[in-house]
């Protein structure tokens, strides 16, 4: 801003200095080429168009004419000046003028029209020049602060030279630079007070705004699960019957009900999170069903993120892999869950990983050896067993995979499927051990999109299990679909302090996950994977990062709601509960820290792989 000033003010002292050439002039008199008295006014003239200025910045005296024997006259729009002497009047603008000039030779007189500025005062126009800009960062604060409010909401940033800008209200409170929404049962109005400070001068502009009430934000789905005569969910194995309805909600919460009493089977779901407080569930409907989403699948899952106090790290994860278009990335809405009556908290919807035309797409139901396979990276299986080795899961190099697909209890499987994906996967383990050629094994661009995902949020399944490989038919092993991100950011408290922060590589480590350990050790692979980080790293993750906030905001209530009855922010210190995340005792300081964490956490992987 400051910059601007000197230009204007640089350029007025230039018109000033060599503005004379600039000045125009009028004959209001005609002249009468047979009167020799014309061509001495005339001559006149010519000395009177050199002596009157283009602009003044002071008083200025109109010299005597030169010829004793002439008389003029001076007026200035029109107003005839006293006096030969054109007053300065300090202003903030430069101001046009027009000096009429009138000579007279006994009874005949010549007038011109002369135009000047009277150039701005420069005090003056530096108070306009602040009395502009404080007019126009008030409109831009004005522009960024909503008249109505459902959630929390970022304040106007005003990035100019010289200009501070801080915030206060009086009511709630402001964190991050985000007023804080503190969902009044009734709606309420309140102030936001905007201090500005520019050139030592400080203005301060109240900004009325209303919170709405608490029943009229914006209502996200809400499913109503009933188990058969009231029954829980006790089990991760075993299905019980229960009565499904859905109803979703306009912009003005007018209602529409999906569906009412719909029979399903419902199961509890996942491995540590099973054992929460707050369960997750996978729901079966006995025909395939859209729920929210525009294709229909039978099986659906319902994600608790207990352990995730943003509720949104899921969410975010999977919508960035779909933005990376890999082959098959989680769907992902928010939903309230009440179960029983009784209500559950905020929960994500998501995908079942299974194989089918809007999921994993490959071959099955064949009993073909190369046909479409799905299959897990497990370390789990070491600990808590499941199924029998050398049927349904085989061990590579100290590493369990669990076959997911094709189904091993069908029909269709039989032992050379198992032989074949088994000595598949030892095959390219083998060739990236010894630094062999994989490109005729591998999908490396599936390879490298997933590390992207896995390693931005820096998940620690990444290389312990929910690590989903597939093989179509005929094709290529390619690495996908990501899944479980709720441990991730900063929040697994089962790590030690250099694996939770946003630096350093962890998906590669030598104890994490080998594919990775020995693909970055491939000069070619590491030069592919910068190439990727580059094409993305100025739109997708940007916009990953700055989603954050909106993906938030967009489930206002239901976030209260959930933690009304999960009370554990700044409260739950489990063994995965990390002491960044115990530290944030605010929903708010949860934000920030996801927020912080991969901001952080891409500037770090920006850096690290541009210097391979």
């Amino acid at each position: 801003m400051n910059k601007l000033r000197i230009l204007l003010l640089g350029g007025l002292i230039f018109f000033f200095l060599f503005g004379c050439s600039f000045v125009t002039t009028n004959t209001t008199t005609p002249t009468t080429s047979n009167d020799s008295r014309y061509q001495v006014i005339e001559e006149e003239f010519t000395y009177v168009d050199e002596v009157i200025p283009s602009a003044i910045l002071n008083d200025y005296l109109l010299p005597p004419l030169h010829n004793l024997e002439l008389s003029v006259s001076y007026s200035i729009d029109d107003a005839l000046l006293d006096s030969q002497t054109i007053t300065y009047i300090k202003s903030a603008q430069d101001i046009l003028y027009t000096l009429k000039v009138t000579i007279f030779y006994e009874d005949i007189s010549v007038s011109k029209d002369y135009t000047f500025y009277m150039i701005r005062d420069a005090e003056l126009y530096n108070q306009y020049l602040t009395d502009q800009s404080f007019i126009e960062i008030k409109a831009m604060i004005d522009e960024g602060i909503p008249n109505v409010i459902d959630s929390d909401f970022t304040l106007p940033v005003i990035d100019l030279e010289g200009v501070k800008v801080s915030y206060s209200t009086d009511t709630s409170r402001i964190f991050n630079n985000r007023f804080i929404f503190s969902f009044p049962v009734q709606p309420k109005e309140f102030h936001i007070t905007a201090r500005v400070s520019l050139d030592s001068k400080t203005m301060e502009y109240t900004f009325p705004v209303t919170m709405k009430g608490l029943n009229q934000l914006p209502q996200i789905p809400v499913m109503y699960i009933t188990g058969q005569n009231n029954q829980w969910v006790t089990s991760k194995e075993t299905y019980i019957n229960a009565t499904f309805s859905m109803v979703v909600y306009d912009d003005d919460l007018n209602p529409t009900t999906l569906m009412s009493n719909q029979a399903i089977q419902i199961r509890g779901r996942g491995n540590s999170t099973f054992f929460m407080p707050k369960q997750s569930f996978r729901i079966k409907f006995p025909e395939k069903t859209s729920l929210v989403f525009d294709y229909s699948e039978n099986d659906w899952v319902l994600l608790a993120n207990y352990a995730d106090q943003t509720l949104i790290r899921d969410y975010l994860a999977y919508n960035f892999a779909s933005a990376l278009d890999m082959d098959f990335s989680p769907s992902a809405a928010f939903v309230d869950v009440y179960y029983n009556n009784q209500y559950m908290g905020n929960y994500t919807l998501s995908d079942q990983i299974e194989v089918s035309n809007d999921r994993v797409d490959v071959e099955e139901k064949s009993t073909n050896t190369d046909t479409g396979y799905l299959i897990e990276f497990d370390k789990r299986l070491w600990e808590y067993p499941e199924g029998v080795e050398g049927i349904d899961w085989f061990n590579v190099y100290g590493i369990p995979y669990s076959i997911k697909s094709p189904k091993t209890d069908s029909e269709y499987y039989t032992s050379d499927q198992f032989y074949y994906i088994e000595s598949y996967i030892a095959l390219c383990m083998n060739t990236l051990m010894n630094q062999g050629d994989y490109s005729n094994l591998i999908d490396e661009e599936s390879f490298i999109d997933w590390f992207i995902v896995e390693e931005l949020f820096k998940n620690v399944d990444s290389g312990y299990s929910s690590v989903y490989i597939v093989k179509d038919k005929g094709g290529k092993l390619k690495m996908g679909p990501v899944w479980d991100f709720d441990l991730s950011t900063t929040n697994p408290g089962h790590l030690q302090d250099d694996l939770r922060g946003p630096e350093g590589w962890y998906t590669s480590r030598s104890d994490k996950n080998p594919w990775y350990y020995y693909l970055m050790q491939y000069p070619t692979f590491r030069e592919h994977l910068k190439d990727r980080w580059n094409e993305i790293y100025d739109n997708q993750v940007q916009d990953l990062i700055q989603s954050v906030y909106p993906a938030a905001d967009s489930i206002t209530k239901s976030r209260y709601l959930n933690f009304q009855k999960w009370n554990i922010i700044g409260i739950n210190y489990d063994w995965y509960t990390s002491p960044e995340v115990y530290n944030a005792k605010t929903y708010e300081a949860q934000l920030k820290l996801l927020y912080d964490f991969l901001y952080d956490r891409s500037i770090w992987m920006n850096e690290a792989i541009n210097d391979f």
